[in-house]
C-alpha cells in the first residue's frame, strides 16, 4: 500500500463516517425540532382552546349575570317561593315560570333574529335543585313525548346548581348534563335582603367552540370529542351506541369536527395516554394531540383529540433534510478537497522527490542534492537526507582511497612474497647443493679413512718391504696431492656454504621486516575497516588473516635464524677442521717432499711412523663423523628452507586474496559516481558532532 493510498483511504473513511453522523445528527435534530414543533403546536391548540373555553364560560356567566337583577326574575323568584318549591307541581312556580316567558320573550326573540336562529338558552333554578324555567323550552320537560311545564329535580346530577345556590358565588364551566358536554356560567339570585331565591345559568354549545378552533387553518386538522364512559349514567342521552360509539368501555365518542381525518387511528389506548396530561402521538401522516377535558372543579371527564395532518410538513422536512445533508456533504467535500490539496502539496509531493532522490542515491548517483522549499519536519528530514548523502559520499570517498592503498599495498605485498619466494628457491637450490658437497665430503672423509688404513696397512708393509718403499712414497706423494686438493675444495665448499648462510641470514632478516611490515599493515587494515563500518567488515576478516600469517611468519623467521646461527657456528667450525686438515695435508706434503728427500731416513724410520699413521686415521675417523653432521645439519637446513618457501607460498595466496577483495571492494565503490573535480583530501567525517 502507497503512502497517498494510506493517507487518503483514511481520511475518505473517514468522511463518509462524518458524513453519515453528520446524516444521523441531522436527522435527529430534526425529529426532535420536528417533535417540539408537533408539541408546541398541540400545546398551542390546548391553549387555545381552554382559551376558548374560558372566554365562552365567561360570556355564559355575564349573559347569567345580566339577568339576575332584573325586577321580573326577582319577582318571578319571589312569587315560586310564596308556593311550595319542593312540589314539581306547584301553582305559584308555574305562575312564575310563565310571567318569566311573556317577560323575556321580546329578548329571546331578538336574540334568536341577530344571531340567525340561535337559541338564548336560559336556564332558572331553585335553591333546592329543582328547575323553575328553561327558557329555550316551550315546555319544561317531556314525559313519553308529552311537553310538561313542572319543577324537575336535577339536583342528583348538578352540584353546581347546589353549590351556587348554598354559597353565593357564580361558577363557570363545562359540566356534564343529560345530553353530554355544556359549557356553563351559573350566577345566583338574591333578593333585596340578601336571600337566596335561586340562580341563573346560561348554556352554551361546545361544538361551536371546536368547530371554530380548527376553521379557517391551511393545515387539515380535526378535533374529537370523547367522554368518559362511566358518566352515560347522566348523559342519559348520550346512550345511543350507533350515533355515540363507546370504545372498549372506556370513553364515548360525542362529537367530531372537520372531515374527520385521522378518526380511525384514536383507540382506547391512544386516548388512555392523554387522561391526566397532554400527549403527543405520530402515527402515519398525523400527529395526535391527546388532551385531557376538565369541569368546572378541574375533574378530568373526557378526552379532546387534536388530529392534523403532516404530510406537507414531512415533505419539507425531508428536503429540508437532504438539503442540510447536501450542505454538509459540500462542506466535507471543500474540506476533503482541501485536505487532499495540502497532503499532495505539503507531504505527497516532497515524499515523492524524496524517494524520487532515494533511488537516484541507490543507483549510485551521490552528486546530487535533495531540494525542498519547505520549513517543516520535511524540510527537516530532506536536510538529514543531504547530510547522510555528503557523509556517506565522503566515507565511500575514503573507502575508494583506502582500497587503492589496500591494492597497492597487496601488490606490493605479492610482488616482495614472489621475490622471497625466488630468493627463498635459489636459498633451497643453494642448500641443497651444499648437502650434496657435504654428502661428497663425507664419502671423501670416508674414503680417507679407508685411505689411512691402507697407508697404515702399507706402513706395516713399507717396514717388511722397504725396498718398494720409493715407489710407493712417490704414490703416497700423488694421493697427498690429491687429499690437498680435495681439502682446499672441501675449505671453499665451506666457505660457500658460510657465505650462504649469512646471505639466508639476510633474508630472514628481510622476512622478519616484511613480516613486522605485513603486520602494521594488516593492523591499519584493520583500523580502516572499522572506520568503513559495516562495508569494511569483511575486509577486517581479511586484515586479521594477513596478520595471522604475518605472525605465523615471523615464528618460522626466528626458527629459520635460530637453525642459521647453529647451521653456522656448525660450518665455521667444519671450516676451522678444514683449514686445520688442510694445513696437516700441506705440511704432511712437505713431509713427503722431506720424505722423498730424504727417503733413505724415512725407510728407516718407516716402523717408527706406524704410531702416528693411526692417530691420522683417528683423526680422519672424527672428520668423517663432523661431516655426517654437517650433512644433518645440512639437510634440517633445507627441510626448514621448504617450510618457509611453504609459508611464503601461503601468504602469497594470502595476499592474493586480499588483492581480490581490495579490487572487489573498489569495484562496489566505483558504483557511487564521485565528483569529478572533489579532492576531499584528509577533511574529517563528522556525525552528531564526532568524527567517525
Amino acid at each position: 500500500m502507497t503512502l497517498k493510498q494510506k493517507i487518503f483511504l483514511p481520511m475518505f473513511g473517514a468522511l463518509l463516517v462524518l458524513a453519515w453522523l453528520g446524516y444521523m445528527m441531522i436527522n435527529t435534530e430534526l425529529d426532535t425540532l420536528k417533535a417540539e414543533v408537533y408539541r408546541k403546536t398541540v400545546q398551542q391548540k390546548n391553549d387555545e382552546l381552554q382559551a376558548a373555553i374560558e372566554f365562552a364560560g365567561r360570556q355564559a356567566l355575564e349573559k347569567a349575570a345580566m339577568f339576575t337583577r332584573l325586577p321580573v326574575v326577582i319577582q318571578a323568584f319571589t312569587k315560586a317561593h310564596q308556593g311550595s318549591i319542593e312540589d314539581a307541581d306547584d301553582a305559584q312556580a308555574q305562575a312564575a315560570r310563565e310571567e318569566l316567558r311573556e317577560a323575556l320573550h321580546p329578548i329571546v326573540e331578538g336574540y334568536s333574529q341577530q344571531l340567525g336562529g340561535d337559541l338564548l338558552k336560559l336556564h332558572f333554578h331553585l335553591p333546592n335543585g329543582r328547575s323553575l324555567l328553561r327558557l329555550w323550552r316551550d315546555k319544561q320537560v317531556s314525559l313519553d313525548g308529552v311537553g310538561q311545564d313542572k319543577s324537575d329535580d336535577i339536583s342528583n346530577f348538578r352540584q353546581t346548581v347546589l353549590e351556587v345556590n348554598r354559597t353565593g358565588k357564580p361558577v363557570q364551566g363545562i359540566e356534564l348534563g343529560r345530553g353530554g358536554f355544556v359549557l356553563r356560567g351559573l350566577a345566583p339570585v338574591r333578593s333585596e335582603a340578601g336571600k337566596a331565591l335561586g340562580s341563573v345559568e346560561a348554556l352554551l354549545d361546545l361544538a361551536p367552540i371546536l368547530d371554530s378552533a380548527v376553521q379557517h387553518s391551511a393545515v387539515k386538522q380535526n378535533l374529537f370529542l370523547f367522554m368518559n364512559a362511566e358518566y352515560l349514567k347522566i348523559t342519559t342521552l348520550l346512550n345511543d351506541p350507533e350515533r355515540y360509539p363507546v370504545l372498549e368501555n372506556k370513553y364515548v365518542y360525542v362529537y367530531g369536527t372537520g372531515n374527520k381525518l385521522g378518526e380511525a387511528l384514536l383507540t382506547a389506548e391512544i386516548l388512555e395516554q392523554g387522561r391526566q396530561q397532554l400527549s403527543v402521538i405520530q402515527k402515519n401522516q398525523f400527529v395526535l394531540g391527546i388532551l385531557p377535558l376538565q369541569d368546572f372543579s378541574q375533574r378530568q371527564i373526557g378526552i379532546l383529540a387534536y388530529t392534523f395532518e403532516v404530510q406537507q410538513e414531512e415533505s419539507r422536512l425531508q428536503k429540508v433534510s437532504m438539503t442540510l445533508l447536501g450542505v454538509l456533504l459540500a462542506i466535507l467535500l471543500a474540506l476533503a478537497l482541501l485536505g487532499f490539496f495540502i497532503t499532495a502539496k505539503f507531504i505527497l509531493a516532497p515524499m515523492a522527490r524524496i524517494v524520487e532522490f532515494s533511488n537516484k542515491v541507490r543507483e549510485g548517483d551521490n552528486k546530487i542534492k535533495l531540494h525542498l522549499n519547505s520549513h517543516d519536519e520535511i524540510g527537516q528530514m530532506g536536510d538529514a537526507i543531504n547530510h547522510m548523502v555528503e557523509v556517506q559520499r565522503q566515507v565511500l570517498h575514503q573507502i575508494h582511497r583506502a582500497g587503492v592503498q589496500v591494492t597497492s599495498s597487496a601488490t606490493e605485498l605479492a610482488a616482495t612474497a614472489k621475490q622471497q619466494k625466488a630468493t627463498m628457491l635459489a636459498q633451497l637450490d643453494s642448500t641443497n647443493k651444499v648437502i650434496r658437497a657435504v654428502e661428497s665430503i663425507t664419502s671423501l672423509s670416508d674414503e680417507l679413512v679407508q685411505t689411512m688404513e691402507a697407508v697404515a696397512t702399507m706402513s706395516e708393509e713399507t717396514a717388511e718391504f722397504a725396498s718398494h718403499g720409493q715407489s710407493d712414497l712417490s704414490r703416497m706423494q700423488i694421493v697427498t696431492h690429491h687429499m690437498e686438493e680435495a681439502s682446499t675444495a672441501i675449505s671453499s665448499r665451506l666457505e660457500a656454504i658460510n657465505e650462504k648462510t649469512e646471505n639466508i641470514s639476510s633474508v630472514v632478516t628481510t622476512i622478519t621486516k616484511v613480516a613486522e611490515q605485513t603486520n602494521l599493515l594488516s593492523l591499519n587494515a584493520a583500523i580502516e575497516a572499522e572506520k568503513a563500518g559495516e562495508y569494511g567488515h569483511g575486509f577486517n576478516v581479511v586484515a586479521r588473516e594477513i596478520r595471522r600469517l604475518a605472525d605465523q611468519t615471523a615464528v618460522a623467521t626466528l626458527d629459520i635464524e635460530r637453525m642459521m646461527k647453529e647451521m653456522q657456528s656448525a660450518v665455521s667450525a667444519g671450516v676451522m677442521e678444514m683449514d686445520k686438515f688442510i694445513e696437516g695435508v700441506r705440511h704432511s706434503a712437505e713431509d713427503v717432499g722431506k720424505i722423498s728427500l730424504q727417503l733413505n731416513r724415512i725407510i728407516e724410520q718407516v716402523r717408527l711412523l706406524s704410531p702416528n699413521f693411526y692417530n691420522v686415521k683417528q683423526a680422519m675417523i672424527e672428520q668423517s663423523e663432523k661431516s655426517k653432521e654437517i650433512n644433518m645439519e645440512m639437510a634440517e637446513l633445507g627441510e626448514g628452507m621448504q617450510q618457509t618457501s611453504d609459508s611464503l607460498q601461503e601468504s602469497f595466496f594470502a595476499i592474493e586474496q586480499l588483492n581480490d577483495a581490495a579490487r572487489g571492494l573498489q569495484t562496489e565503490v566505483e558504483r557511487f559516481r564521485q565528483p569529478a573535480q572533489q579532492d576531499l583530501g584528509e577533511k574529517k567525517i563528522l556525525y552528531r558532532g564526532q568524527p567517525l
